[in-house]
């Protein structure tokens, strides 16, 4: 019987299993630097595979390290400004406040986190603060706006408040707000516009003629 195996070598005779071993005998350096070849290169990927998965993970962590960074980072803003800060969602309920917003307000977190906004809005400022966030939605409407809220003495905060909206999956999710006191700001123009009255009713009430000229010759106020 003759039986043809690889490298065109024939043997006669004997069962396949003698043949195969006659075979291996012949070849076996060749059995071994093939085998030798496959061990180094299944070391060599190994190695590869490692260093990989090495960088892989140095990366990895690096990343998780900036971002824990980053998110510190906006806390520490977020707590520590001096204008309030809040988040709701589109329903208006309240989800977060900084320590600014309880100072300034009078209210706890405890007490506003999961209420609606518009409960602490002055009755007549509702109408403007929800226009605002719907015309936001379809895309368009104010940055800034100005309203009053009620604090939790009975008092009111003027603010200037300006927003945008939270996105989840590309879809409007909520609001983040930042507002500014501007009480001393309100106080500075009541006290101007009192200031003007008082001149304008001097000037009407004095018996002489009393005019104004600018650099220019031309009259800029009279009785």
């Amino acid at each position: 019987v003759a039986f043809v195996f690889p490298c065109s070598v024939v043997f006669v005779g004997g069962s396949h299993l003698e043949v195969a071993f006659n075979w291996i005998l012949r070849h076996w350096g060749d059995v071994l630097g093939i085998g030798s070849v496959l061990v180094l290169f299944s070391i060599l990927w190994a190695a590869i595979l490692r260093q990989y998965a090495r960088g892989r993970t140095t990366l990895l962590t690096e990343w998780a390290r900036r971002e824990v960074l980053l998110k510190e980072k906006y806390e520490d803003l977020f707590e520590n400004a001096n204008a309030i800060i809040f988040i709701a969602g589109l329903d208006w309920k309240l989800t977060s406040i900084n320590k600014a917003a309880e100072r300034l307000t009078g209210f706890s977190r405890g007490e506003v986190l999961g209420v609606s906004v518009l409960q602490f809005i002055a009755e007549e400022y509702r109408d403007a603060a929800q226009t605002m966030v719907l015309e936001k939605i379809q895309g368009s409407g104010p940055t800034i706006i100005y309203l009053e809220v009620c604090r939790k003495d009975g008092c009111r905060l003027p603010l200037e408040v300006s927003s945008h909206l939270i996105y989840e999956n590309g879809k409007p999710a909520g609001v983040q707000g930042i507002a500014r006191d501007i009480t001393e700001r309100k106080q500075a123009e009541t006290a101007i516009r009192r200031s003007e009255e008082q001149v304008r009713l001097l000037l009407e009430s004095t018996a002489e003629g009393i005019f104004g000229l600018d650099l220019n010759g031309a009259c800029t106020l009279c009785n």
